[in-house]
């Protein structure tokens, strides 16, 4: 992805089945910022009203958030849960270390948060190999 921390959104066919596929990867006009304390991705509201309402044209939902971190640290900062885009039970905010240097092949550092009713949980290395399944 490059310097700077980026996002992606993946999305799929809304309502959802048992398995997914993700049917758009939409890279959202954005600016990566960096501040003393720290890097982050700014991406406007009416930017996201723009992806949102096609996605709803389309019959889709952003149910994937991927974002990138500068380093190995892959746990999800405050700043990562008040400005989540896809932020409902069920979606998922993957992040990338790194820059995504290193890719996605085999989800190398990467880690997977879901939203629950009461918060985000950390998936589990197996939970991601198992359920993130790139063809």
């Amino acid at each position: 992805m490059g310097r700077g921390e980026r996002t992606a959104l993946w999305q799929f066919t809304e309502p959802p089945g048992a398995l997914m596929t993700v049917r758009r990867v939409v890279t959202p006009a954005q600016e990566s910022i960096h501040t003393p304390f720290g890097h982050l991705v700014h991406v406007t509201g009416a930017e996201l009203a723009r992806v949102q309402l096609d996605a709803y044209r389309l019959g889709l939902r952003t149910w994937v958030q991927l974002h990138t971190h500068p380093a190995s640290d892959v746990r999800m900062s405050d700043t990562d849960r008040e400005w989540a885009i896809a932020d409902f039970p069920g979606a998922l905010s993957v992040i990338v270390p790194r820059f995504a240097r290193d890719g996605l092949i085999g989800w190398p550092g990467v880690a997977v948060h879901e939203r629950h009713d009461d918060g985000w949980r950390r998936w589990t290395r197996r939970e991601i190999l198992t359920n993130l399944v790139m063809t």
